[in-house]
């Protein structure tokens, strides 16, 4: 095999933040355990997206390590600004490194207040954006503490989607009117689900930068109402409300197939009463979460979660083909979720197409298990289904 070219990462994570900064490990782990995996479950599916600390000084300079921002396509920074970097000057030449390499492309720098102070550090950094945890960080109560990195988490995961879409931040698309990056398109059955779904609506509306389709109110007079749903469903997040009638109403399942299809992102809200009849097959394989009062949050995480993973896994499984020449001896085809039969619809096409090659799925780690394995190899035991770690597997046959 020809020489393999540079690995790079498509997207790094650097958290920044003073030694002396009691919190600041607190702040590190949360970030590791969202955007790479939680290392109290290590062996639970994940986003996989490198962090990286940078808070431990050097002898020689009393600094951390700099960034290495070759290393990866894009990198962001999140800058952890308490009164302890405030009062240390020999920070400035660390920020301002910082701030002048966050202006090229590719590289984003998220300060984060942790202080009222924050604000003076820099008179290039006070003009930037930042993400207020002032009033989180300063109390001593716990569950103060875990609401701030909640919406630390919230803010960075539709900001990496903006990353990774090419976006500017959001304060510079606000000002050119660029379009939100997702759309989340809310599926709901009008006859138990509407009313749910206008509140979920509503508070988007009202809190966050984000667009939401609701079908009738958002499809133009004489547009057809078919084609304009399964348009915005193949460009959006997709949230379902699962309600009781939800199941037996033909746009609800047909909303759902095309978002398997189209390999779009899909949340499931499970607000079932008294049951279904029949439960649709092709509403699993994708994370779910209960209903509950407060609970909208959450699922704006849990979608804009499903879009990072699906974006930056789109880019790094890629990246695996290439790397490793797949390509050459292969017909390749990459998934960012677990494959499942519904799967089985583009294999057979590629298959088609490609009489002569092998196809070979690859789809994130871990593996599955031997028990969906066997079920998926039972169709077509010449398919391959592979992770990135297992790929070793595939290059010494």
């Amino acid at each position: 095999m020809n020489k393999q070219p540079y690995y790079r990462s498509p997207l790094t994570l650097y958290v920044v933040w003073h030694p002396k900064n009691k919190k600041g490990i607190a702040y590190g782990e949360a970030l590791y355990n969202t955007f790479c995996r939680d290392i109290n479950s290590p062996l639970i599916r994940a986003l996989g997206i490198p962090v990286l600390f940078r808070f431990e000084p050097l002898q020689d300079t009393g600094l951390p390590v700099a960034i290495p921002y070759t290393e990866s396509d894009n990198n962001a920074v999140i800058l952890l600004v308490d009164e302890e970097m405030f009062d240390d000057e020999t920070y400035t030449p660390y920020v301002n490194q910082l701030l002048q390499d966050a202006e090229t492309d590719g590289n984003r720098l998220f300060p984060v207040a942790l202080s009222r102070y924050a604000f003076s550090v820099n008179n290039t950094l006070n003009q930037q954006q930042f993400i207020n945890l002032i009033d989180f960080d300063q109390s001593d109560k716990p569950a103060q503490f875990e609401a701030g990195l909640s919406a630390l988490k919230s803010r960075l995961l539709h900001d990496l989607c903006r990353m990774l879409y090419h976006i500017e931040e959001v304060c510079q698309a606000e000002s050119q009117q660029t379009k939100p990056p997702v759309t989340l398109f809310i599926s709901h059955a009008k006859v138990d689900g509407e009313k749910l779904a206008e509140k979920f609506r509503d508070y988007i509306t009202a809190n966050l930068k984000l667009k939401t389709f609701f079908d009738a109110n958002d499809i133009g007079d004489a547009a057809n109402f078919g084609e304009e749903i399964i348009k915005n469903v193949e460009n959006s997040a997709v949230v379902v409300f699962l309600t009781d009638q939800y199941s037996t109403r033909e746009w609800c399942l047909i909303e759902v197939i095309v978002a398997k299809r189209n390999k779009s992102p899909l949340v499931v809200v499970n607000n079932l009463e008294s049951g279904e009849k029949r439960s649709f097959p092709y509403l699993g394989n994708v994370p779910t979460l209960r209903y509950k009062e407060n609970c909208f949050p959450q699922i704006i995480d849990l979608a804009l979660y499903q879009v990072l993973n699906n974006l930056y896994l789109r880019l790094k499984l890629k990246k695996e083909i290439n790397l490793y020449e797949l390509d050459k001896k292969y017909t390749t085809y990459q998934i960012q979720n677990t494959p499942e039969l519904f799967t089985y619809i583009d294999i057979k096409r590629l298959q088609a197409a490609n009489p002569k090659q092998q196809v070979l799925v690859i789809y994130p780690d871990p593996s599955l298990g031997k028990e969906e394995l066997t079920i998926l190899n039972d169709i077509d035991p010449k398919i391959k289904f592979i992770t990135p770690s297992l790929i070793y597997q595939v290059i010494k046959q």
